[in-house]
């Protein structure tokens, strides 16, 4: 059963994210508008939630920050992740990025 609402786009860069205090790297391996998978083999259950920052290729643009929550985990391969807070011009500029792809 498919559960997401929108396509993902296979898209990789670095991500710094923090949960109850505790920073992480991790690679971003696809996105979308509602969420995103970070590759890593730190250990997470569903329900965790983290705050994040990435960036675009695009230059010039800031990092995109937010907030999510952790929707389901690969053991071993990373974690899926659902935005549940990002300010308005981070999400208009991830729209636009992935609009162009």
């Amino acid at each position: 059963m498919e559960r997401r609402k929108l396509n993902r786009q296979h898209f990789r860069t670095e991500i710094e994210y923090v949960k109850k205090g505790h920073k992480f790297k991790g690679v971003v391996t696809d996105i979308s508008l509602t969420g995103l998978f970070i590759d890593t083999l730190s250990e997470f259950k569903i329900g965790d939630e983290i705050t994040f920052s990435f960036s675009l290729p695009e230059p010039h643009q800031g990092p995109i920050k937010g907030a999510g929550v952790v929707v389901w985990v690969e053991d071993f391969t990373g974690i899926g992740i659902r935005f549940t807070s990002m300010l308005k011009k981070d999400w208009n500029t991830l729209s636009q990025h992935l609009h162009r792809q």
